[in-house]
């Protein structure tokens, strides 16, 4: 069985980067995209490899509907809104066996508190605010591709 990756708030405006990073960059067998909009995920998958990303339908008030489509899932992004952030920290732990990204973690502290948690749910997260996440990794991948640096 191939390894999957459920991007949470997939259709949005910061995590569809994410699904389509994922989709060109990855290994991944499986990318989905988890949203409550099934207007825009359906439009987003006009442009996305049909054979490697899906819709899943998620209401991330709903901490099951959450646990439900992390539950196949070997690693995560959450791009929901801040909102959601407790809910998603729930999931993950009750899920477990995870490993993460999180867009959206603003409130470092109260994030933190759940880490012996995540632990011991044998998951990992990582966390900052979106904009530095992806500029941080395209800078990784764009450093991949040089053959050598020189100082100016």
């Amino acid at each position: 069985m191939g390894q999957t990756a459920v991007v949470l708030g997939g259709a949005g405006a910061m995590a569809s980067s994410c699904v389509y990073d994922l989709q060109e960059t990855s290994d991944l067998d499986e990318v989905v995209i988890a949203d409550a909009s099934a207007e825009l995920a359906e439009r987003f998958l006009e442009i996305l490899d049909e054979d490697v990303c899906r819709f899943e339908q998620v209401d991330a008030n709903d901490v099951e509907d959450l646990v439900r489509v992390l539950e196949d899932a070997d690693y995560f992004a959450n791009g929901l809104p801040y909102a959601f952030e407790m809910n998603v920290l729930e999931a993950v732990e009750r899920v477990g066996d995870l490993q993460g990204v999180d867009l959206n973690a603003f409130e470092f502290d109260e994030v933190m508190d759940h880490s012996a948690a995540l632990a011991d749910a044998n998951s990992s997260l990582y966390f900052a605010n979106g904009g530095l996440v992806i500029t941080t990794g395209m800078g990784m991948l764009g450093c991949r591709q040089m053959d050598s640096v020189r100082e100016a």
